[in-house]
């Protein structure tokens, strides 16, 4: 499925396009699954466009989930037919069609037990939630960790990460959500619908902000502890400039996590074969309908992810 020009759902179209051709380093993937993300949806539109430019026609997707078909000139680690998945960032892209060139340093295999719908939630999303809490704030047991989006893509994993890690977790989430946060693990729920979060009396240690028009730095401070942290997912001008200015607040920090892609993968099949983690799918579109995929996705209505299977070729 490939974009000619920036717009709305409908502008996603399938087209027959040659197969990449692993360059060194590289592997070529079988695609059998995707997922939507915020920033496909962004980068479609054009918002992203003075940061990230496109070469039209275009085909999007960061997000693949499928079996190694060869490898590349100096490419190690993986065998053909291994079920494989991968972040391949905003600048790469490639997940919305039924091949792709991936660094080998970027591929991970995927955790027994897995659909390849469920997989392809996890490089983008799920990795992000794992990093940012495992690696970047390092999560310690008994500390208290607030999930801003509790029932978004990303807040459904952090949710279960932050539970695995020991962690007493409050989500926030709307009325409908409530009783999912609470099934994947949030001892304590947040109805934004009905309460204002600042007023909550309790301090976090760790606050992860997925929202991707969230609150900033700047409003949620007081929520943290003395040397606690505060990470935002979506890279909005505010949330980094709030961020940069985190320093002027003693004891306390603010940082824009951006997902590193091939790392974490042994951790996060530990504790998705220990079932600590599930990948939470709202629904599984054909590539055929994206253009629905993205529509929902768009209307929020979604809870975890939306995921897109891709068929034989």
């Amino acid at each position: 499925m490939v974009i000619r020009r920036y717009g709305g759902p409908e502008v996603l179209e399938p087209a027959e396009v040659d197969d990449p051709v692993p360059g060194p380093g590289e592997v070529l993937v079988r695609a059998r699954a995707t997922s939507v993300n915020y920033v496909e949806c962004a980068m479609r539109r054009g918002a992203l466009k003075l940061f990230l430019p496109l070469k039209l026609p275009a085909v999007l997707g960061v997000d693949v989930a499928g079996e190694v078909l060869a490898l590349g000139p100096g490419a190690q680690g993986f065998a053909a037919g291994e079920r494989v998945y991968a972040f391949l960032t905003e600048k790469r892209n490639g997940g919305y069609g039924e091949r792709v060139a991936v660094p080998a340093s970027s591929l991970g295999r995927v955790p027994k037990g897995l659909s390849w719908a469920e997989a392809a939630t996890i490089p983008g999303a799920g990795m992000t939630a794992l990093l940012a809490l495992h690696d970047e704030a390092r999560v310690q047991p008994g500390q208290k960790v607030l999930v801003i989006g509790g029932a978004g893509g990303v807040g459904t994993f952090a949710i279960q990460i932050a539970k695995a890690l020991g962690a007493e977790v409050t989500a926030v989430c709307s009325t409908s959500k409530v009783a999912l946060a609470q099934k994947l693990g949030a001892a304590h729920v947040i109805d934004y619908k009905r309460e204002e979060l600042l007023d909550t009396p309790e301090r976090f240690d760790v606050i992860i902000d997925t929202a991707p028009a969230g609150r900033t730095f700047l409003s949620l401070r007081k929520l943290l502890v003395r040397g606690g942290i505060h990470l935002a997912i979506v890279p909005a001008p505010l949330q980094q400039l709030a961020s940069r200015l985190s320093w002027l607040v003693p004891g306390k920090r603010s940082t824009v996590y951006l997902l590193e892609p091939g790392r974490g993968y042994d951790v996060m099949a530990r504790l998705v074969e220990a079932g600590q983690v599930k990948p939470v799918v709202h629904r599984v579109y054909p590539l055929a309908k994206l253009a629905d995929a993205h529509r929902e996705f768009e209307s929020g209505a979604a809870s975890g992810k939306i995921a897109v299977e891709i068929g034989e070729a």
